[in-house]
């Protein structure tokens, strides 16, 4: 059985195959600007993957930003992709790859992949913050994703941390750049990846803006652990494969759970095991879950 697995993100479109268990086939491009130009690149991407495939693609499974309604297969909500919004883009899928398709949310996808094969495969409570060019989450309860109802659930961008700003407007890696940038820095067009190493040299600048960063995560982070108490907290997206990243937000956390009188609560912070692919990987495993449904209600039974 082969999977095609689409991610389409506010500034990569990432896809790859899925077969035998494995992650196959793994590219990347920018994310079309218009929905016009993502059909075509859809159509383009479809051509690639069945000539690789081994096997017949039975389906396609896509993760996407904002709210999904996964039964009717509508995009609801805002997102770094305003145009996958708000009209039943599932079908128009369907029509376009000529098989099944699902659709999940991508920190949904992401905590997925670490419920069935990654690091939240030993607890029933967990909480999963997904980081790139915004901040998406999960809320995990009893090996159960909770979706809310108004599938808003885990919208962890959205919370305030600093007035009137959101998370995802001082928490993303694209925002950590930015705080580089308003120093007047030297190397301006540095990327997060280059003001970490910079970092790691001495760059005053460079320090700024990383403890500056791990102070909004940490803050974040420490609210969610607050209001949900879960046993683990698994950061996603490419930023946590970084140690320095992850070791400063565990030490950030700490230190607020200290000073507000609350060190009980203690929390596993840790990265996915999957980092960047996990939105891959779980939208396979969403499609085989999702397909399993459909053909068990179909079929009669009681779900």
């Amino acid at each position: 059985m082969g999977i095609g697995v689409v991610d389409i993100g506010g500034t990569n479109l990432k896809y790859g195959l899925w077969e035998n268990e494995a992650l196959l086939e793994i590219h990347k491009i920018p994310t079309p600007t218009s929905l016009e130009d993502l059909y075509s690149a859809l159509k383009e991407i479809d051509l690639q993957l069945r000539a690789k495939s081994t096997e017949e693609i039975l389906g396609y499974g896509f993760s996407v930003p904002g709210m999904v309604d996964t039964q009717e297969g509508i995009i609801e909500g805002i997102s770094a992709v305003p145009y996958l919004h708000d009209f039943p883009i599932r079908d128009q899928f369907e029509d376009l790859l000529g098989v099944r398709v699902t659709l999940e949310n991508d920190a949904n996808c992401a905590s997925i992949a670490e419920l069935d094969r990654g690091h939240a495969k030993d607890v029933n409570n967990i909480v999963v913050v997904v980081v790139g060019t915004g901040v998406g989450g999960t809320i995990v309860v009893n090996n159960e994703i909770v979706h809310g109802m108004n599938f808003a659930a885990g919208e962890f961008g959205l919370m305030l941390v600093n007035e009137n700003n959101t998370f995802s407007e001082k928490g993303s890696t694209g925002r950590l750049v930015e705080f580089y940038q308003d120093l007047d820095s030297a190397e301006a067009d540095a990327n997060g990846e280059r003001i970490y190493e910079l970092a790691s040299q001495g760059d005053d600048n460079a320090i700024r803006s990383v403890d500056r960063f791990h102070n909004y995560m940490s803050q974040g982070i420490y609210n969610l652990i607050v209001m949900l108490n879960p046993e683990r907290i698994l950061i996603g997206g490419a930023v946590s494969k970084n140690d320095v990243f992850i070791e400063g937000v565990q030490k950030g956390v700490k230190r607020l759970l200290t000073l507000h009188g609350v060190p009980r609560l203690q929390c596993e912070v840790m990265a996915c095991k999957y980092y960047n692919h996990a939105n891959l990987i779980g939208a396979a495993s969403s499609f085989i879950r999702q397909t399993r449904l459909i053909d068990l209600s179909q079929r009669g039974y009681i779900i």
